[in-house]
């Protein structure tokens, strides 16, 4: 089925009839069937789709790469925590260790991303559904990152929710990141433990702007510093104090990308 414009669907003027669906733009609705809707959501050649529900281990169904280290660190599939709601949970623990390190990312790495998303080729989404089981202390401290970046480690360039309490207080902070220059803009939102919270990327098609939103209320924008280097999802705590274990929890991941130009 050949691309259609919403502005060039049939206006909803008469009954909507079955397989037929009522979609908004700018106030006028429209009316789109149920094939021009699966051509769109399944369409490879203009727009990407992932999701993880962590349902088949910790790997999950998109074969995920641990980044734990250190004694006790590991990626476990959580049991205690699922309910009607939340189907399949990833659990993180930092293990014994003051250095110690748990985490998944999503693409191929030789030190830096060689697979993964490149940034400025059509407007990105990316949403995770993350759980913070103790905050960090002085006694007990650590940073939690959630996102996207160019390396599974240390992140030189990256788009991410970022929370270190050592150095930027409570709050979740958007970060972007180029060539380990960052604009950090704090989103307001403290990081409360044993919580579900929403966290959502979008960026532009240009790449040119970077909206966070948390729960799904936009909390803060970023438009310098943000890279166009190859990005792959990023989801990982690292301890660098304290030797109690702190775990977190990962409910889903999504990730959609609409390509600026047919492939």
């Amino acid at each position: 089925m050949a691309n259609v414009k919403i502005s060039q669907l049939p206006a909803v003027t008469s009954t909507v009839g079955t397989d037929e669906y009522v979609v908004n733009q700018a106030g006028v609705s429209k009316k789109v069937t149920g094939d021009q809707i699966h051509d769109f959501v399944r369409s490879g050649s203009r727009k990407t789709y992932l999701f993880e529900d962590w349902i088949t281990g910790p790997g999950g169904n998109l074969n995920w790469t641990t980044c734990a280290s250190g004694a006790g660190a590991a990626e476990t599939v959580n049991t205690a925590l699922v309910n009607t709601n939340h189907p399949g949970i990833l659990e993180f623990t930092t293990g014994t260790t003051t250095s110690g390190r748990a985490g998944r990312s999503l693409g191929a790495a030789n030190g830096t991303f060689i697979s993964g998303f490149v940034i400025g080729g059509g407007p990105i989404s990316q949403e995770w559904l993350v759980r913070v089981g103790d905050l960090s202390t002085a006694g007990e401290e650590y940073v939690f990152v959630v996102g996207n970046s160019e390396a599974p480690s240390a992140i030189t360039s990256g788009i991410v929710f970022f929370y270190q309490r050592s150095v930027l207080g409570g709050n979740w902070h958007g970060m972007t990141r180029d060539l380990s220059v960052s604009t950090l803009t704090d989103t307001g939102i403290a990081v409360v433990a044993d919580t579900w919270i929403k966290l959502r990327i979008e960026i532009n098609a240009a790449a040119t702007s970077v909206g966070f939103y948390i729960n799904n209320v936009l909390v803060a924008t970023n438009t310098t510093n943000i890279p166009l280097t190859i990005q792959a999802p990023v989801i990982r705590v690292v301890k660098s104090a304290g030797t109690t274990p702190r775990i977190f929890y990962c409910d889903y991941f999504k990730h959609t990308q609409i390509f600026t130009s047919e492939r």
